[in-house]
């Protein structure tokens, strides 16, 4: 199974939140941790592999909730219900945008690196409230188990009125 951890930033926040999932606490010891080129690249990357062979990756989007959306349309149209091998996780964390503005600015030239380290710095500062949102994530998501999945439709639903 292949995880994907979805939020506004990939090497910041997001990947915190998601080493707090996986009760991984050396944010600072991540060899992606606040790396601009793996943030910009725009793929996903892969953050820890268990011993049951599931691999764990981190994104940056926009709009993280979409992808997860996206994912159960692309498995309900493949007709591939029985194997589920991605599960996405959107990841909304409270301040996130500050942290996501901070490494859009990273990317100016002479100043960027400014930008950069202030973005490292507040994600450090805010570490334990990332881990313990992750760690909230893996404990609801337990308790989500044999929670019924919900339809997903393009459109609502509208009955038909007789007239």
């Amino acid at each position: 199974m292949k995880y994907l951890f979805t939020g506004k930033t990939a090497t910041f926040d997001s990947l915190a939140v998601a080493l707090g999932y996986l009760g991984l606490p050396n944010l600072e010891e991540s060899p992606i941790f606040a790396r601009l080129e793996i943030e910009n690249s725009g793929r996903a990357a892969r953050i820890f592999n268990d011993t049951n062979n599931d691999e764990y990756y981190i994104a940056a989007a926009k709009n993280p909730a979409i992808i997860a959306t996206i994912n159960r349309e692309l498995i309900s149209l493949s007709r591939k219900n029985k194997v589920n091998s991605l599960q996405v996780i959107p990841l909304s964390i409270p301040g996130d945008t500050i942290t996501q503005i901070l490494v859009q600015l990273a990317n100016l030239p002479l100043i960027g690196s400014w930008f950069l380290k202030w973005a490292r710095l507040r994600t450090l500062q805010r570490k334990d409230m990332l881990f313990e949102l992750g760690q909230n994530l893996l404990s609801e998501q337990k308790g989500n188990l044999n929670a019924r999945p919900q339809n997903i439709a393009a459109k609502p639903f509208q009955e038909k009125q007789e007239n």
